[in-house]
């Protein structure tokens, strides 16, 4: 396994295979922030549709999976994209399971307007790498599939740019948490309002 894992290249996430084998990635992503994330999520996943836009190498599309929620996750780089199907069949074979995740390999300007509807929208480090033309579009659209997003953004003033186009939108700010690394990075959830 950890020929396979060197293999697959630099890890962004960092992925808690096994007690005490993790893969290396930036501090405070992947199974680090899990619990941060979990605890603005539904309380039961199962049969739950949701989205993790920008998946990187899967992670958090495997922890909603192994909770029974349907997940697609998209992302445009191949070397995350393989990491992520590695990281499916691993935990796969570890639970002894098939896990309901379907993955796209495209950038999300691609594929947006076929994705149906869905209970919770990941955008996790993802919204500012979206081209600056289609960023309102693209906030736009994930408003219209869902009633709650979970985003997490560097610093203050990405969280200051894209919350007004979910507000705009229908959708207020829930939850606000930070963490402190290297850089300050906070973990939005925004709720369509009642």
């Amino acid at each position: 396994m950890l020929r396979n894992i060197k293999e697959l290249g630099t890890w962004y996430q960092i992925i808690q295979f096994e007690k005490y084998f993790k893969t290396s990635g930036v501090a405070n992503c992947g199974d680090p922030l899990w619990p941060s994330i979990r605890n603005l999520l539904p309380k039961y996943l199962k049969r739950k549709r949701i989205l993790d836009l920008g998946c990187n190498a899967g992670i958090y599309c495997v922890r909603a999976a192994l909770e029974g929620a349907e997940v697609v996750g998209v992302e445009s780089l191949e070397q995350w994209m393989a990491q992520a199907r590695f990281v499916k069949e691993y935990f796969e074979k570890k639970h002894k399971r098939k896990l309901n995740i379907t993955y796209i390999q495209n950038r999300i300007e691609e594929v947006y307007s076929d994705l149906g509807k869905f209970d919770v929208v990941l955008a996790t480090a993802f919204l500012y790498h979206v081209s600056k033309p289609k960023q309102k579009e693209i906030v736009d659209w994930i408003c219209s599939i869902t009633d709650n997003v979970i985003a997490r953004y560097r610093g203050e003033v990405y969280m200051e740019k894209f919350s007004p186009m979910f507000e705009k939108n229908g959708l207020e700010i829930g939850e606000i948490s930070n963490t402190i690394d290297k850089r300050t990075y906070y973990l939005v959830q925004y709720r369509r309002r009642k």
